[in-house]
C-alpha cells in the first residue's frame, strides 16, 4: 500500500469535494467534549463549615458523611431555584446557568444523531465518488447518511461501550478496594498506607491498560464502521471482520495510525496563531459588546458577563469548529481510501492464492 497517495488524494477530495466540509464541522461539533470545573458560592454563609474536617474511622461514619452531603447539596439546589439570599444578579447568573444546563441535555440525543449520520454520509460519499466519480450535494449527502448504517454504528459503539463501561467500574471498585479496607480497618496503622500506596499502584496500572485499550479500539473502530457502511454488515459480523481485516494488514495499518497520530501531534502547535489570534479578536469583540451592554443596562453585571461572553465564545469557536471540520474530513477520508486500498488488494491476491494453492495439489 503506497501510504503516500492516500494522503495525496484524501488532500485532493478535501479541496475538490467541499460538500464534505459540512459533514467534516458535523462530526467536530458533535464530538468535541469539554470540561470544566466550576465553584460558586452565593450568599456569605458556609452551610458545610461543621463538615470540613473529618476523620474516617468506620465506613459508617462515611456512609454518614455521604449521606449529610447529598442532603446538603440538595438544599442548597433548592435554595437556588428559590432564589433564597440571592441578588438579582446572582439570581440572573444560576436562571442562565440552568437553562443551559438543560438545553444541553436535550440536544444531546440529536448532536449524536447527527454525528452517525455525518460519519456515514462521509464514508458513502468518498466511497462513491472513488468508485464512479460522483458528487453528491449536501442534501443527497444527509439523505446517504440518513440509513440503517448510521443505526448500526450507534449499535456497535453500544455493543463496545457497555462492556468497557462495566469493566472500567469493576477495576476502579478494584483499585479502591486496598484504600477502603486501610481506611475502615480496625488498625488505624499501617495498613492505611499499605492501602494508599496499593490503590495508587493499581489505578495507573488501570490508567495504562485503559489507554491501550482505548487506541487499539480507536483504530479498530474505523475498519468496523466502514464494514458496516460499505459492506452492509450486522454489527458483531462487523466487529470480527474488521478486527480480521485490521490484523490481516497491521503492518500497512499500523503505518496509517502512525501517520494519524503525527497529525493529532502537530494539529494543536498549527492552530497556536490562530488561537492568539481568536482570542484577541474574541477579547476586543467581547469587550465592546460588554462595554454597550454596560451602558445600555445600566451597569447589570449579569447582562455584561452574559452577553460579553457570548460574544467572546462565538469569535473563538465557529472558526476552530470550522478548521476543526476541514480535519475531520480529511482524517475520514483517509481512513475511507485506506479501506477501499487494503480491500482491493486483497481481492486481488484472492485469486492468485487459490491458483498458488491448486498447482501445489
Amino acid at each position: 500500500m503506497k501510504h503516500k497517495n492516500v494522503l495525496k488524494r484524501a488532500w485532493a477530495l478535501l479541496w475538490g469535494y467541499k460538500a464534505l466540509w459540512i459533514f467534516g464541522i458535523i462530526l467536530a461539533i458533535t464530538s468535541a467534549s469539554y470540561s470544566s470545573q466550576s465553584n460558586f458560592r452565593f450568599g456569605g454563609t458556609d452551610r458545610n463549615s461543621e463538615r470540613e474536617t473529618f476523620d474516617f474511622n468506620s465506613g459508617d461514619d462515611f456512609g454518614a458523611w455521604i449521606e449529610g452531603q447529598m442532603e446538603d447539596a440538595g438544599d442548597e439546589f433548592q435554595r437556588l431555584r428559590a432564589g433564597e439570599n440571592l441578588t438579582d444578579q446572582e439570581r440572573t447568573i444560576f436562571n442562565v446557568v440552568l437553562a443551559v444546563f438543560c438545553v444541553i441535555i436535550i440536544l444531546i440525543p440529536f448532536a449524536k444523531a447527527f454525528y452517525y449520520i455525518s460519519e456515514t454520509a462521509l464514508i458513502k460519499m468518498v466511497d462513491e465518488v472513488e468508485e464512479s466519480d460522483k458528487k453528491y450535494r449536501i442534501r443527497e449527502g444527509f439523505s446517504l447518511g440518513w440509513s440503517k448504517e448510521a443505526w448500526r454504528l450507534f449499535l456497535v459503539d453500544l455493543v463496545i461501550f457497555l462492556p468497557l463501561f462495566v469493566v472500567t467500574l469493576a477495576s476502579l471498585a478494584l483499585a479502591a478496594w486496598p484504600l477502603v479496607v486501610g481506611f475502615f480497618g480496625n488498625d488505624p496503622g499501617s495498613p492505611r498506607v499499605i492501602g494508599l500506596i496499593t490503590a495508587i499502584g493499581l489505578f495507573f496500572v488501570f490508567v495504562l491498560l485503559a489507554v491501550i485499550v482505548g487506541t487499539v479500539l480507536g483504530l479498530l473502530k474505523h475498519f468496523i464502521r466502514r464494514k458496516v457502511v460499505l459492506e452492509k454488515m450486522g454489527v458483531f459480523e462487523s466487529i470480527r471482520q474488521g478486527a480480521r481485516f485490521v490484523w490481516k494488514n497491521i503492518k500497512d495499518v499500523g503505518l496509517m495510525w502512525l501517520i494519524n497520530v503525527g497529525i493529532n501531534i502537530a494539529w494543536p502547535i498549527v492552530l497556536i496563531p490562530l488561537v492568539a489570534l481568536l482570542f484577541g479578536l474574541g477579547a476586543v469583540g467581547g469587550g465592546l459588546t460588554a462595554l454597550l451592554t454596560s451602558l445600555v443596562s445600566s451597569g447589570s453585571i449579569p447582562a455584561i458577563s452574559i452577553f460579553g461572553g457570548v460574544v467572546f465564545l462565538v469569535i473563538m469557536s465557529i472558526p476552530l469548529f470550522f478548521v476543526g471540520g476541514l480535519k475531520a474530513t480529511y482524517l475520514s477520508t483517509a481512513w475511507t481510501l485506506t479501506y477501499r486500498e487494503l480491500a482491493t488488494l486483497e481481492t486481488l491476491e484472492a485469486p492468485q492464492i487459490a491458483e498458488e494453492a491448486s498447482e501445489d495439489e
